[in-house]
Protein backbone atom coordinates (compact mmCIF):
# COMPACT_ATOMS: atom_id res chain seq x y z
CA UNK A 1 0.00 0.00 0.00
CA UNK A 2 3.16 2.37 1.04
CA UNK A 3 4.48 1.55 -2.26
CA UNK A 4 1.28 2.42 -4.12
CA UNK A 5 0.81 5.85 -2.37
CA UNK A 6 4.61 6.81 -2.89
CA UNK A 7 3.92 5.66 -6.79
CA UNK A 8 0.97 8.05 -6.69
CA UNK A 9 2.76 11.05 -5.44
CA UNK A 10 5.79 10.91 -7.60
CA UNK A 11 2.79 10.59 -10.58
CA UNK A 12 1.25 13.49 -9.01
CA UNK A 13 4.66 15.70 -8.84
CA UNK A 14 5.55 14.41 -12.22
CA UNK A 15 1.97 15.49 -13.52
CA UNK A 16 2.27 19.22 -12.22
CA UNK A 17 5.69 19.88 -13.36
CA UNK A 18 4.25 19.29 -16.87
CA UNK A 19 1.43 21.31 -16.36
CA UNK A 20 4.19 24.31 -14.77
CA UNK A 21 6.33 23.57 -17.99
CA UNK A 22 3.31 23.43 -19.93
CA UNK A 23 1.51 26.76 -18.99
CA UNK A 24 4.97 28.55 -19.52
CA UNK A 25 5.72 28.99 -15.93
CA UNK A 26 9.24 28.45 -14.78
CA UNK A 27 10.66 28.80 -11.47
CA UNK A 28 14.09 30.29 -12.78
CA UNK A 29 11.83 33.01 -14.33
CA UNK A 30 9.73 33.11 -11.45
CA UNK A 31 12.81 33.91 -9.13
CA UNK A 32 14.77 35.89 -12.03
CA UNK A 33 11.45 38.12 -11.69
CA UNK A 34 11.99 38.59 -8.08
CA UNK A 35 15.58 39.08 -8.43
CA UNK A 36 15.04 42.03 -10.86
CA UNK A 37 12.22 43.58 -8.40
CA UNK A 38 14.59 43.57 -5.77
CA UNK A 39 17.19 45.12 -7.56
CA UNK A 40 14.98 47.62 -8.67
CA UNK A 41 13.59 48.65 -5.04
CA UNK A 42 17.37 48.69 -4.41
CA UNK A 43 18.16 50.90 -6.66
CA UNK A 44 15.23 53.25 -6.11
CA UNK A 45 16.19 53.52 -2.54
CA UNK A 46 20.08 54.10 -3.03
CA UNK A 47 18.75 57.13 -5.82
CA UNK A 48 16.72 58.39 -2.92
CA UNK A 49 19.36 57.72 0.08
CA UNK A 50 21.66 59.72 -2.28
CA UNK A 51 19.94 62.66 -2.54
CA UNK A 52 19.09 62.57 1.14
CA UNK A 53 23.25 62.70 1.87
CA UNK A 54 23.11 66.02 -0.78
CA UNK A 55 19.71 67.43 0.82
CA UNK A 56 22.08 67.01 3.97
CA UNK A 57 24.80 69.09 2.38
CA UNK A 58 22.93 71.93 1.62
CA UNK A 59 23.39 70.69 -2.11
CA UNK A 60 19.53 70.68 -3.29
CA UNK A 61 19.70 70.81 -6.98
CA UNK A 62 21.79 67.62 -6.56
CA UNK A 63 19.52 66.01 -4.70
CA UNK A 64 16.84 66.80 -7.11
CA UNK A 65 18.40 64.77 -9.58
CA UNK A 66 18.68 62.12 -7.72
CA UNK A 67 14.99 61.98 -6.64
CA UNK A 68 13.71 62.51 -9.94
CA UNK A 69 16.33 59.19 -11.45
CA UNK A 70 14.24 57.54 -8.81
CA UNK A 71 11.19 58.74 -10.14
CA UNK A 72 11.63 58.39 -13.97
CA UNK A 73 12.31 54.51 -12.73
CA UNK A 74 9.04 54.14 -10.56
CA UNK A 75 6.57 57.43 -10.90
CA UNK A 76 4.66 55.78 -7.37
CA UNK A 77 7.89 56.17 -5.26
CA UNK A 78 6.88 57.74 -2.45
CA UNK A 79 9.84 58.33 -0.37
CA UNK A 80 11.41 59.89 -3.38
CA UNK A 81 7.90 62.38 -4.46
CA UNK A 82 8.01 63.70 -0.97
CA UNK A 83 11.79 63.97 -0.32
CA UNK A 84 11.34 66.12 -4.11
CA UNK A 85 8.86 68.16 -1.93
CA UNK A 86 11.08 69.29 0.35
CA UNK A 87 13.96 69.97 -1.66
CA UNK A 88 11.71 71.87 -4.16
CA UNK A 89 11.12 73.65 -0.47
CA UNK A 90 14.33 74.40 0.64
CA UNK A 91 15.17 75.92 -2.78
CA UNK A 92 12.12 78.68 -2.28
CA UNK A 93 10.30 76.88 -4.98
CA UNK A 94 7.15 76.76 -2.57
CA UNK A 95 5.05 76.07 -5.86
CA UNK A 96 6.71 73.20 -6.87
CA UNK A 97 7.02 71.76 -3.74
CA UNK A 98 3.14 72.28 -3.25
CA UNK A 99 2.34 70.12 -6.27
CA UNK A 100 5.15 67.30 -4.91
CA UNK A 101 3.32 67.49 -2.02
CA UNK A 102 0.08 67.10 -2.57
CA UNK A 103 1.70 64.50 -5.40
CA UNK A 104 2.98 62.67 -2.30
CA UNK A 105 0.20 62.30 -0.30
CA UNK A 106 -1.71 60.49 -2.77
CA UNK A 107 0.77 58.08 -2.94
CA UNK A 108 1.11 57.82 1.13
CA UNK A 109 -1.79 59.66 2.65
CA UNK A 110 -0.72 58.70 6.17
CA UNK A 111 2.57 60.05 5.77
CA UNK A 112 3.57 62.43 8.53
CA UNK A 113 6.46 63.79 6.27
CA UNK A 114 4.52 64.86 3.10
CA UNK A 115 1.52 66.19 5.18
CA UNK A 116 4.39 69.03 6.84
CA UNK A 117 6.38 69.46 3.44
CA UNK A 118 2.53 70.79 2.02
CA UNK A 119 2.23 72.85 5.06
CA UNK A 120 5.63 74.39 5.16
CA UNK A 121 5.12 75.40 1.31
CA UNK A 122 1.77 76.68 1.79
CA UNK A 123 2.66 78.84 4.63
CA UNK A 124 5.49 79.88 2.15
CA UNK A 125 2.62 80.81 -0.09
CA UNK A 126 0.87 82.83 2.23
CA UNK A 127 -1.80 80.67 2.62
CA UNK A 128 -2.36 80.65 6.35
CA UNK A 129 -5.57 78.59 6.58
CA UNK A 130 -4.42 75.70 4.15
CA UNK A 131 -1.10 75.48 6.02
CA UNK A 132 -2.76 75.09 9.55
CA UNK A 133 -4.89 72.63 8.16
CA UNK A 134 -2.02 70.35 6.65
CA UNK A 135 0.05 71.32 10.15
CA UNK A 136 -3.46 69.93 11.89
CA UNK A 137 -3.13 66.83 9.55
CA UNK A 138 0.11 65.94 10.78
CA UNK A 139 -0.80 66.34 14.52
CA UNK A 140 -3.51 63.49 13.64
CA UNK A 141 -0.60 61.25 12.58
CA UNK A 142 1.87 61.97 14.96
CA UNK A 143 0.17 64.42 17.84
CA UNK A 144 4.11 64.89 19.52
CA UNK A 145 5.11 66.26 16.81
CA UNK A 146 7.21 69.15 18.35
CA UNK A 147 8.35 70.73 15.12
CA UNK A 148 4.65 70.82 14.01
CA UNK A 149 3.16 72.04 17.31
CA UNK A 150 6.01 75.05 16.67
CA UNK A 151 4.36 76.12 13.37
CA UNK A 152 0.68 75.60 14.58
CA UNK A 153 1.79 77.83 17.45
CA UNK A 154 3.14 80.29 15.35
CA UNK A 155 0.51 80.52 12.89
CA UNK A 156 -2.49 80.92 15.44
CA UNK A 157 0.22 83.39 17.59
CA UNK A 158 0.55 85.62 14.56
CA UNK A 159 4.23 85.36 13.77
CA UNK A 160 4.45 86.47 10.75
CA UNK A 161 7.44 89.04 8.61
CA UNK A 162 6.18 92.77 8.64
CA UNK A 163 6.51 92.25 5.13
CA UNK A 164 3.16 89.49 5.13
CA UNK A 165 0.92 91.99 5.31
CA UNK A 166 1.64 94.96 2.88
CA UNK A 167 0.72 94.83 -0.26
Amino acid sequence: MNKLISSFAIVIAACAFALAGYSGFSFARGAQAQDDARLKREQLYRLNNVGVAFMEQYKHEDAMKQFKQALETEPNFAVARINLALAHFYLNDSRAAVEEARAGIKLAPDSPHAHYALAAALRNEKLYDESLAEFNKVLSIDPRDSATNIQIGQLHGGTFSPTDFQK
